[in-house]
């Protein structure tokens, strides 16, 4: 399968561990910083890569070094770069990551190269060769709100292409119960697994079946929420699945989590059509990514999944039930 992943490529840099008073302090030492590929368009990818499936990242890098540093990480992961554009006007998106002692996460971004970024920098023949358009980040990205990624999935779905996205919940607090936000690319879209701070900005609802009925009118084929250490919740609107997470490994760092959680999920789908059995894979992925630093350089190969699966998928808890709304 080819995946063709639109959205951010960032050049992250974690610093770790950072004390949790650090703003009552002068001097702090910390971990030699390695800059690592990012974002979640080009994380999903990676990890798809990793996984073993054809992968590809639509966006921009600028001509810097940091630049360089994420096109030669993403490419030795097996990422495809062929729709990877250059600018000349704005430097490699960057992140610094701050990992403080208690193991939460703090972002300091410029994020301006985003606002290139658009609708027709997909292009039909890219959206032909590929089987599923997925795009990150979604509300976030300038030009790439609902009727920019509406402009992407119709064609793909045009196509005959599979379509799936996820969302960011950077947004400001006000902005709860927008899902216009979104209402034209939900009725493009196939596949959508947001976590829960993401849906309640959208629905302004608290309850997880409420926030999932929310999205009940929409010809989506799979919808999940993703609630971190809780575990998962999806639906195909015929049945409910909630799955739990594997407890194996001692998190590190938790950054690229919920983008693990897509890439496993997208892959591990693409193969069985089967929601329980893709969510605990990608429940495995994530139980790898969040046992080291960076967001992807823990993610093994297909393989090593499926045995991780495996061996430890009797400590996961799956529950099943029929869609009832309420």
């Amino acid at each position: 399968m080819k995946i063709l992943c639109v959205g951010q490529a960032y050049c992250d840099i974690a610093l770790a561990p950072v004390p949790n008073r650090i703003l009552g302090i002068n001097h702090a030492v910390i971990e030699p910083p390695r800059p690592a590929a990012g974002g979640d368009g080009l994380n999903v990818a990676t990890v798809l890569a990793k996984l073993g499936e054809e992968s590809y990242i639509a966006g921009y890098t600028g001509t810097d070094e940091n630049g360089k540093i994420i096109r030669r990480l993403a490419e030795s992961a097996g990422v495809r770069l062929d729709y990877l554009k250059y600018s000349d006007q704005y430097t490699t998106a960057v992140s610094y990551i701050l990992i403080m002692e208690d193991g939460e996460r703090h972002f300091l971004v410029d994020p301006s190269i985003e606002q290139i970024l658009r609708p027709e920098d997909v292009t039909d023949e890219m959206i032909q060769e590929a089987d599923v358009v997925y795009l990150g980040s979604a509300l976030i990205i300038p030009h790439l709100e609902d009727e920019g990624i509406y402009n992407i999935f119709k064609r793909a779905h045009q196509y005959g292409k599979l379509t799936a996205m996820d969302a960011s919940a950077s947004r400001p607090s006000e902005m709860k119960n927008r899902m216009y936000l979104l209402d034209k690319t939900l009725g493009e879209t196939d596949i959508f697994i947001p976590s829960t701070e993401e849906v309640q900005l959208l629905t302004g609802e608290t309850d997880i079946m409420k926030m999932m009925e929310c999205f009940a009118k929409y010809p989506l084929k799979v919808f999940g929420i993703k609630m971190g250490e809780s575990g998962c919740i999806l639906t195909d609107f015929r049945k409910i699945w909630k799955a739990g997470c594997f407890h194996v490994f001692p998190v590190v760092d938790t950054t690229g989590a919920g983008d693990s959680f897509m890439g496993g999920f997208l892959c591990e789908y693409l193969k069985t059509r089967n929601i329980p059995q893709s969510a605990l894979f990608a429940s495995g992925v994530s139980a790898h990514t969040i046992s080291a630093l960076g967001a992807t350089s823990a993610v093994p190969d297909y393989d090593t999944v499926k045995a991780f699966v495996e061996k430890y998928g009797n400590t996961v808890k799956i529950e099943e039930k029929e869609w009832k709304t309420h």
